[in-house]
């Protein structure tokens, strides 16, 4: 499982958590990149878009276009992305959906 997010900053905070994650620094995930999550063997994704416009139309394609072929999941962000939560909503709403997700 890996959490996929916009920055290295949100990259940065989730490592703070246990949480793996990779940016695909901007509002797009292309066919390469989904050939390298497959490759290693990546099957559910922790989607963590950020809550601005360009943020949900890039969590709306990535449902759209990946959906058949990750289990997606979604958690609450409280804040414009992930670096900017508290740490109680990170523990509370990322974590615990972080938690959840099982992994063969």
């Amino acid at each position: 499982k890996v959490a996929i997010i916009k920055g290295p900053g949100d990259v940065w905070k989730l490592y703070d958590y246990g949480i793996q994650s990779v940016a695909c620094m901007g509002k797009t995930f292309s066919e390469q990149q989904y050939n390298i999550l497959k490759n290693k063997g990546i099957e559910n994704i922790l989607f963590l878009g950020d809550t601005d416009k360009a943020g949900v139309e890039f969590k709306n394609r990535f449902i759209n276009d990946y959906h058949d072929k990750f289990n997606i999941y979604l958690s609450k962000i409280t804040a414009k992305d992930p670096s900017e939560m508290q740490e109680k909503d990170i523990v509370d709403n990322i974590v615990k959906t972080w938690e959840k997700i099982q992994c063969r």
